[in-house]
C-alpha cells in the first residue's frame, strides 16, 4: 500500500525525504517540497461477509511535508503551500488512485519550524483495506 501512496504523493510534486523529520526535527538538509510518511494501524476485529481470510484493518497516514518560507515573501509561500495541500488531498482521495483501499481525509496541522524558516504540514487521513490472505 505506502508504494501505491509514495507515487500518488510524487505525483503531486513531493519528493520523499531520506530521513523523518517534524517541526521541532528539521535536519539541515531538508529540501523544499520533501515528505515522509507515518502509519499506525489497527485490526478492527471485522470479517468481510464473515469469512475469516478477509480482514479489515484501519490505518492513520500522516503524511508530512515541507514548504520552505521565502524570507521577503512568506505570504507567496504559504499560498502555494495551500495549493500543494489540495493537491496531495485531492490525489489521495481520487476514486482510481487505489485499487484495494478507501481514503478518508480526516485534518491538517500547519506548524512553523523552530527556526521560523519552514512551514511543516501534517495531513491524516484514515484509510480502510479489506486485508485477504487466502
Amino acid at each position: 500500500m505506502l508504494v501505491e501512496v509514495v507515487a500518488v504523493l510524487t505525483s503531486t510534486g513531493l519528493k520523499l525525504s531520506p530521513s523523518v523529520f517534524s517541526a521541532a526535527a528539521m535536519p539541515k538538509n531538508i529540501v523544499d517540497l520533501a515528505f515522509t510518511l507515518d502509519l499506525q494501524t489497527v485490526n478492527t476485529q471485522q470479517y468481510r461477509g464473515g469469512a475469516d481470510a478477509v480482514m479489515r484493518l484501519d490505518h492513520t497516514l500522516t503524511v508530512t511535508f515541507v514548504k520552505v518560507l521565502k524570507p521577503l515573501d512568506q505570504h507567496e509561500s504559504q499560498l502555494a503551500c495551500l495549493d500543494i495541500q489540495e493537491r496531495v488531498m485531492r490525489a489521495m482521495q481520487a476514486g482510481d488512485a487505489f485499487d484495494f483501499i478507501r481514503v478518508t481525509y480526516l485534518q491538517t496541522t500547519t506548524t512553523l519550524s523552530a527556526a521560523r524558516e519552514h512551514l511543516v504540514v501534517d495531513l491524516t487521513f484514515r484509510v480502510d483495506q479489506d486485508f485477504t490472505w487466502a
